[in-house]
C-alpha cells in the first residue's frame, strides 16, 4: 500500500535501554537508531512514535495491543495480543489464535494498527 507523507507514522521497537549520564535513559531501537530521553517509562518490547527526534507516543507490549510477527511460522500476521506469558505470547485475528515466541512481536498500535 501507498502511504501519504501526512498519514506516514515511523514506528520503532525498543530493543534495550541503558542508563547515561545526567540520569537520563538511552533507547535502543530495533534498527539501530538510539534517543536520549528524560525519564524511565519505557520498557523492552515497547514501541514509540517518534517525530522531530522527541517520542510523540508510547505504545505498550502489553494485553489488548495489536501486533505483527516478524518472524516464525506465523510472519506477516497483525493480530491482538490475548496473553502473555513468560517466553510465549496468544495473539487473536478474527476467528484464529496463534502462539509464538514473544521476540517475534512488533507492537503496531493500542486500538487498531498503525501500519
Amino acid at each position: 500500500k501507498e502511504v501519504s507523507k501526512d498519514n506516514a507514522v515511523k514506528l520503532y521497537q525498543i530493543k534495550n535501554k541503558t542508563k547515561v549520564k545526567g540520569n537520563k535513559t538511552q533507547l535502543n531501537f530495533h534498527n539501530g537508531y538510539n534517543l536520549i530521553v528524560d525519564n524511565d517509562e519505557y520498557n523492552t518490547g515497547d514501541s514509540v512514535v517518534v517525530e522531530s527526534g522527541k517520542v510523540k507516543e508510547r505504545i505498550p507490549f502489553e494485553v489488548g495491543v495489536y501486533i505483527h510477527l516478524i518472524g516464525g511460522s506465523h510472519k506477516g500476521v497483525v493480530g491482538k495480543i490475548d496473553d502473555i506469558n513468560k517466553e510465549n505470547i496468544i495473539l487473536s485475528k478474527a476467528n484464529s489464535k496463534y502462539e509464538t515466541l514473544k521476540k517475534y512481536a512488533f507492537v503496531v498500535g493500542k486500538e487498531k494498527s498503525l501500519i
